[in-house]
């Protein structure tokens, strides 16, 4: 089932579309996209695909001065001080259609996953829980993009089998770009190395020496564990 008749939402935010994408466009876009860059693969893996959403919505906290906070709700990942604005962020390594032969940056078809609508014998409940869509593509070309809720609302596919609410396809002139429509030009160097790229994502190790995340959160893991011993 695409679009149709959806909940209306749940308040009027009090910024809209322009406001928000000028805000954000004096974000930090730079830090953010470094941030993600100096990963590596370290939080590629599956099981920590969760902890890299983290990370991703933390820098853009960051990346917003501060101005935008991160909320780590469920249905929303930032909202602004006052609380009045939230928006959820989709963040993949390829969201939007490449730039070939002029067509354009619409999205990938059913690649950008909202939430899981139901468990077994449960009911659908897809209900507003943001009023903006951040999306952030993580390999370079480095674009982002904003998108009202009404236009989400009226292009998400709820499938009658199964528990995955998806967007179908966003065309480019439903979003309104924070980045070049082409990409961010960044300042920080970028592998150029395709073997020397590939191995770090395949061993999942990081692009800064000695900053892991992954393994130095296992090893905090097993300090916590050596104090829940110690004290038993």
């Amino acid at each position: 089932m695409i679009g149709g008749d959806r909940p209306g939402r749940r308040d009027t935010p009090s910024l809209s579309l322009e406001e928000v994408r000028s805000m954000m466009e004096s974000w930090q876009w730079e830090f953010v996209f470094h941030s993600i860059y100096a990963l590596g693969g370290c939080l590629d893996r599956e099981t920590w695909r969760m902890t890299k959403g983290e990370v991703v919505s933390m820098a853009l906290e960051r990346g917003s001065n501060m101005q935008w906070r991160y909320a780590d709700q469920r249905g929303y990942d930032l909202e602004t001080r006052d609380r009045s604005v939230r928006v959820e962020v989709k963040s993949a390594k390829q969201i939007f259609l490449k730039d070939w032969r002029g067509q354009p940056r619409n999205t990938l078809k059913t690649e950008i996953q909202l939430k899981n609508t139901r468990g077994k014998g449960q009911i659908h409940n897809w209900n507003q829980t943001f009023d903006y869509l951040l999306l952030v593509q993580t390999d370079p070309p480095y674009i982002a993009s904003i998108v009202p809720w009404e236009v989400v609302n009226q292009n998400i596919n709820i499938p009658e089998k199964g528990d995955q609410v998806k967007i179908e396809v966003l065309k480019e002139e439903q979003m309104a770009f924070i980045t070049p429509i082409n990409g961010l030009e960044v300042g920080f160097e970028i592998e150029e190395n395709k073997i020397k790229d590939r191995w770090y994502r395949i061993s999942g190790n990081s692009r800064i020496k000695g900053y892991n995340l992954r393994r130095m959160m296992v090893e905090q893991i097993g300090i916590y564990l050596d104090e829940v011993e110690r004290i038993s």
